[in-house]
């Protein structure tokens, strides 16, 4: 399971509608190991380029997303 988390990172870059997807695994970052290769940086966003990214070309369809993650209710997550 993936968590959707605004990216600060991703706020300085003028990029405040984007999201964080990170893996749920033992920490909280940007990167992850998937059969033996680092990756990281995921984002959903809009839009219909991609470096890696998950985009939703229409502005409608992706706010309804942002609108449904934005009201979702907030979880502590414990720090490891």
């Amino acid at each position: 399971t993936n968590r959707f988390i605004t990216s600060c990172r991703e706020l300085r870059r003028g990029n405040s509608d984007w999201f964080a997807l990170w893996r749920d695994d033992r920490g909280i970052d940007d990167e992850t190991w998937v059969e033996g290769v680092k990756r990281g940086n995921f984002r959903l966003h809009p839009g219909t380029v991609s470096e890696g990214c998950i985009t939703i070309a229409h502005n409608s369809d992706f706010a309804m997303i942002r609108n449904a993650l934005m009201n979702t209710s907030l979880v502590q997550v414990p720090c490891i």
